[in-house]
Protein backbone atom coordinates (compact mmCIF):
# COMPACT_ATOMS: atom_id res chain seq x y z
CA UNK A 1 0.00 0.00 0.00
CA UNK A 2 1.52 3.03 -0.70
CA UNK A 3 -0.08 6.70 0.26
CA UNK A 4 0.99 9.99 -0.88
CA UNK A 5 -0.26 13.38 -0.38
CA UNK A 6 1.60 17.15 -0.95
CA UNK A 7 4.07 16.34 1.35
CA UNK A 8 3.86 12.84 2.99
CA UNK A 9 4.25 9.37 1.89
CA UNK A 10 3.36 6.35 3.60
CA UNK A 11 5.06 2.77 2.29
CA UNK A 12 3.46 0.21 4.43
CA UNK A 13 3.09 -4.06 4.66
CA UNK A 14 0.01 -5.11 6.37
CA UNK A 15 0.77 -5.02 10.14
CA UNK A 16 -1.50 -6.43 12.87
CA UNK A 17 -0.44 -4.80 15.76
CA UNK A 18 -1.23 -6.19 19.31
CA UNK A 19 -3.72 -3.88 21.17
CA UNK A 20 -0.79 -3.01 23.96
CA UNK A 21 1.81 -2.04 21.15
CA UNK A 22 -0.77 0.52 19.06
CA UNK A 23 -0.79 3.21 21.59
CA UNK A 24 3.15 2.83 22.21
CA UNK A 25 3.47 2.85 17.95
CA UNK A 26 1.10 5.79 17.58
CA UNK A 27 3.12 8.01 20.25
CA UNK A 28 6.18 7.23 18.47
CA UNK A 29 4.91 8.53 15.08
CA UNK A 30 3.44 11.70 16.52
CA UNK A 31 7.01 12.19 18.37
CA UNK A 32 9.20 11.73 15.07
CA UNK A 33 6.15 14.15 13.00
CA UNK A 34 5.90 16.93 15.56
CA UNK A 35 9.97 16.84 15.22
CA UNK A 36 9.58 17.24 11.61
CA UNK A 37 7.62 20.39 12.32
CA UNK A 38 9.34 21.23 15.05
CA UNK A 39 13.63 21.31 13.25
CA UNK A 40 13.11 19.26 10.16
CA UNK A 41 11.78 18.72 6.96
CA UNK A 42 8.43 20.05 7.43
CA UNK A 43 9.74 23.34 9.42
CA UNK A 44 9.47 24.77 5.44
CA UNK A 45 7.39 24.99 2.60
CA UNK A 46 9.34 22.46 0.68
CA UNK A 47 10.09 19.61 2.91
CA UNK A 48 8.84 15.86 2.55
CA UNK A 49 8.28 13.22 5.01
CA UNK A 50 8.15 9.47 4.27
CA UNK A 51 7.19 7.16 6.33
CA UNK A 52 7.50 2.95 5.98
CA UNK A 53 7.36 -0.22 8.15
CA UNK A 54 7.66 -3.37 6.45
CA UNK A 55 8.08 -7.08 8.03
CA UNK A 56 12.07 -7.61 8.05
CA UNK A 57 13.24 -9.92 5.68
CA UNK A 58 13.88 -13.15 7.18
CA UNK A 59 11.82 -12.94 9.27
CA UNK A 60 10.56 -15.46 11.93
CA UNK A 61 7.07 -14.08 13.12
CA UNK A 62 5.32 -11.08 12.11
CA UNK A 63 7.19 -9.47 15.33
CA UNK A 64 10.10 -8.80 12.94
CA UNK A 65 8.53 -5.59 10.99
CA UNK A 66 11.15 -2.39 10.67
CA UNK A 67 10.04 0.94 10.47
CA UNK A 68 11.78 3.88 9.03
CA UNK A 69 11.26 7.67 8.62
CA UNK A 70 13.20 10.32 6.58
CA UNK A 71 12.97 14.04 5.92
CA UNK A 72 13.93 15.46 2.54
CA UNK A 73 14.09 19.06 1.25
CA UNK A 74 13.93 20.34 4.77
CA UNK A 75 15.91 23.33 6.27
CA UNK A 76 19.80 22.34 6.27
CA UNK A 77 20.66 20.80 9.99
CA UNK A 78 23.35 22.91 11.84
CA UNK A 79 26.25 22.06 14.65
CA UNK A 80 24.70 23.42 18.05
CA UNK A 81 25.99 26.47 19.30
CA UNK A 82 25.77 25.42 22.68
CA UNK A 83 26.41 21.84 24.48
CA UNK A 84 23.41 20.13 25.85
CA UNK A 85 23.24 18.03 29.55
CA UNK A 86 24.00 14.68 27.22
CA UNK A 87 27.53 16.08 25.45
CA UNK A 88 28.85 17.54 28.87
CA UNK A 89 28.50 14.62 30.99
CA UNK A 90 30.07 12.65 27.93
CA UNK A 91 32.88 15.32 28.50
CA UNK A 92 33.01 14.94 32.02
CA UNK A 93 32.75 11.08 31.94
CA UNK A 94 35.72 10.93 28.99
CA UNK A 95 38.24 13.31 31.35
Amino acid sequence: METTQARFKIRVDAVLLAPEDATPFALLIHELCTNAVKYGAWRNAEGEVTISWYLSSGAESEKDVEFHMEGSDGLPIHEPSFLGLWQLSNQEGAA
